[in-house]
């Protein structure tokens, strides 16, 4: 079909407006929003769409022929607004957001507001109100998740205002949000998740720091103590008692007595001066374990020396006869 001139300039047009707009989002300038705002105004399909598969920054590589090179490669089939985000260009992202498909995806997966989330410019409020804040990437991990490993707190208390976040939500490993603010050694966020997870989450957080606590011994930092603590205090008794038991039995006295939870006193005083009775010698045990050990002790001490096994007693006179000098 022979193309008219109307349709070839048309087509010069789009390529021109598509240069224009992908050099106004890769370089943030002060014509950024004056180039977008004349595309909006004249074809804003232009704003929505992929970016052809060829791109050629004309402008850009009279100044930076590396950096046109690099852009032009990458644009490519890529929505604007993603573009704009991984260029950290904050006026592109807030202008394009709202007219923006949220649901498209980056290259891995990754929701456009967890991107924004990893970007070091702060690009999230402008995505925030619209976007899907459970979207998951291909590793499962939520934009609450990408944050915790992130130590975003700021972040963090704006998804959870979100009365749609799921903090219970796991990734493909079984970990929440909560478990990566334990591996954090974050006791703000553990203390802020714990408020939004519901129990089994926080057991399953309490399992991880059991097993980092586990792992570091007496290394284990004040932060790891603090959040163990919180997780200990916010969950069933059913799933505390084998990790206090754990620490005092296993870890030792030393660990035991670190424990700083109210809760943890009444429960595992017992336990305590069990292990206490046990370093200091063996005094034995309240109860009826406790008055046999005494009993067996007062026996011993009133028996002849031959009889007190392993003292090495004298032998009798038969053993002496059946021995060889």
């Amino acid at each position: 079909m022979k193309r008219t001139k109307a349709t070839v300039a048309m087509e010069a047009k789009k390529t021109a407006d598509h240069e224009r707009l992908a050099e106004a989002l890769v370089e943030e300038t002060p014509k950024t929003l004056e180039v977008l705002r004349k595309i909006a105004a004249e074809n804003p399909r232009l704003l929505q769409e992929p970016f052809p598969d060829a791109m050629a920054l004309t402008e850009l590589s009279a100044t930076d022929p590396a950096a046109a090179d690099r852009w032009s490669s990458w644009v490519g089939s890529r929505p604007p607004l993603l573009v704009a985000i991984v260029a950290k260009n904050a006026a592109a992202v807030e202008f394009l957001a709202p007219i923006s498909d949220l649901s498209e995806r980056a290259d891995h997966g990754e929701s456009f507001l967890a991107l924004t989330i990893k970007s070091k410019g702060r690009l999230w409020p402008f995505l925030l109100d619209r976007a899907d804040v459970n979207a998951k990437d291909w590793r499962g991990k939520t934009p609450l998740i990408v944050a915790t490993r992130l130590a975003n707190s700021e972040v963090v208390n704006a998804l959870l205002a979100k009365p749609e976040c799921d903090a219970d939500a796991r990734d493909n490993d079984g970990e929440s949000a909560l478990c990566a603010a334990v591996r954090g050694e974050s006791a703000e966020l553990v203390q802020r998740l714990i408020a939004a997870s519901g129990q089994r989450t926080r057991e399953l957080a309490l399992e991880t720091a059991a097993r980092r606590m586990r792992s570091r011994g007496e290394d284990a930092s004040p932060e790891s103590w603090a959040c163990l603590d919180l997780l200990l205090s916010r969950v069933s008794e059913e799933a505390r008692e084998p990790v206090v038991r754990w620490a005092m039995e296993i870890a030792g006295v030393s660990w035991a007595k670190r424990l700083p939870a109210q809760w943890a006193r009444a429960e595992a005083g017992v336990l305590r001066a069990e292990m206490d009775e046990v370093h200091e010698g063996g005094k034995g045990r309240e109860g009826a374990s406790g008055e046999a050990a005494r009993a067996e002790t007062s026996a011993t001490k009133a028996a002849k020396p031959s009889e007190i096994v392993g003292d090495d007693p004298l032998p009798t006179e038969p053993q002496r006869s059946g021995r060889r000098l």
